[in-house]
């Protein structure tokens, strides 16, 4: 217990927030600035800076979690897999950070110039001797390990990541913990969350989930430019218990899209479903919207790797549609090449329960009306949505559908991860007042 608090750098509150605030820049710096490379899986990242500031200053602790939800996050919404090695290098990395720069007794504020000299070249030691074993040698052996990537891959990959991520972290990561009050990191935060709510109006978004992403947006700013004047409002009384709450509630939401975004990893496809039903969304007039390319794309290369599954494109005609969404998807993956034979569109579904009942119609006719439920299918969606897909994929009779994940959009990644933990809210809410009854 004396070692832990040993590890708590400020004030437990302030590491809290930080620690919050960290993580979520972290994964929009991820999600937003990447640069590729050329090297398969490796790009030019600049959230790394983000992970060394908040474990320089906040110690290991934050350093862990910051690292590791963090790069979570990215690979649950931005990745085909998520790549747990590269995952738990970042924790490795955030924790030695942090641990080290308690070790060395760095210290960042109220120090004389010389000291400073001095403490920022630790500070740039620590950094890469806390990379360059991860990257170059952990990572890759755990790479061909468990996922079976050739040497001379896993090591090129790590030799990049080394040389990108020491190079951008050690110099944004110096700016960041040495610039007066720290307030460029706070910064960066309201600057992407503020980029992400400008591209979710561009794209006409005013539902449940983008209100809620605009709100956040609106709070961040506030807290950014009128940092002292928070600062002062919540020091006690019902500033400091809103700021306990406002805690709480990212905490939260933050476990909340933890689970939504790792369940979509689990049950994977297992290649020999015999059906694949790609589930609807918005259209732009006869077009599918970009979230619904998003699941057609991933849908066709599913289907010219298993040149066997019948598609059942499942989506009926909402009020601003040209067409059906059913009928829209499969001109969609005709025009790519999947040859029409192979499709068959349901058009009369307007809800994801409707859309497996309706498809459960067609399996069982396609089966010459034998019994539907145990014929194996895997479904497609968006990350944020395979969950609850699921569970309406078993309530409408099938014994063994697979999730087949597709990207989000990153501007609606926080709107539909938002909306989507309201709508598990509703459906836990309303099993309770069932069972109640």
């Amino acid at each position: 217990m004396d070692k832990l608090k040993s590890w708590i750098r400020k004030p437990l509150n302030e590491q809290i927030v930080f620690t919050i605030i960290g993580t979520i820049a972290f994964a929009l710096v991820g999600s937003y600035a990447k640069i590729p490379t050329g090297v398969d899986l490796v790009y030019i990242y600049l959230q790394y800076a983000v992970l060394c500031f908040v474990a320089g200053k906040y110690g290991p602790i934050s350093g862990m979690i910051c690292g590791g939800l963090g790069h979570l996050f990215i690979d649950m919404t931005q990745a085909e897999h998520i790549w747990w090695t590269w995952i738990l290098g970042s924790v490795i990395i955030g924790f030695s950070i942090g641990f080290f720069t308690k070790k060395f007794k760095i210290e960042i504020e109220n120090i004389d110039n010389k000291t400073r000299a001095k403490n920022r070249l630790k500070c740039a030691l620590i950094n890469l001797s806390s990379q360059i074993p991860v990257w170059c040698l952990i990572v890759p052996v755990l790479n061909m390990i468990f996922y079976n990537i050739e040497p001379s891959m896993a090591f090129l990959q790590g030799l990049f990541a080394t040389l990108t991520d020491c190079l951008t972290s050690i110099v944004i990561c110096d700016i960041l913990l040495w610039s007066y009050d720290h307030i460029i990191i706070r910064r960066v935060v309201a600057f992407f969350v503020i980029l992400n709510s400008l591209i979710l109006l561009s794209y006409g978004n005013f539902g449940f989930g983008s209100i809620l992403v605009y709100t956040a947006a609106i709070i961040i700013s506030i807290y950014v430019f009128a940092h002292a004047t928070v600062k002062h409002l919540t020091k006690k009384g019902i500033g400091k218990l809103a700021i306990y709450l406002l805690d709480v509630i990212v905490t939260f939401f933050l476990i909340s899209f933890m689970f939504i975004g790792i369940t979509s990893h689990i049950g994977r496809p297992s290649g020999n479903e015999r059906y694949m039903i790609v589930l609807g969304a918005a259209l732009d007039g006869d077009q599918p919207s970009k979230i619904l390319r998003f699941r057609l794309d991933k849908a066709i290369e599913y289907a010219n790797e298993h040149p066997d599954v019948i598609i059942i494109t499942s989506g009926g005609q909402g009020p601003a549609e040209v067409i059906s969404e059913g009928e829209a998807m499969r001109n969609y993956m005709i025009s790519c090449g999947i040859s029409e034979d192979r499709i068959v569109a349901e058009t009369n579904s307007t809800t994801t329960i409707e859309n497996f009942g309706y498809s459960m119609d067609i399996v069982t006719e396609l089966e010459g009306n034998d019994d539907a439920s145990e014929v194996e299918i895997v479904y497609v969606t968006n990350s944020y949505h395979c969950f609850r897909s699921g569970l309406d994929a078993h309530i409408a009779g099938f014994q063994e559908a697979h999730p087949l994940a597709s990207k989000t959009p990153t501007a609606l990644i926080l709107q539909s991860y938002f909306r989507e933990t309201f709508s598990l809210l509703k459906l836990a809410f309303n099993e309770l007042v069932g069972a109640l009854r």
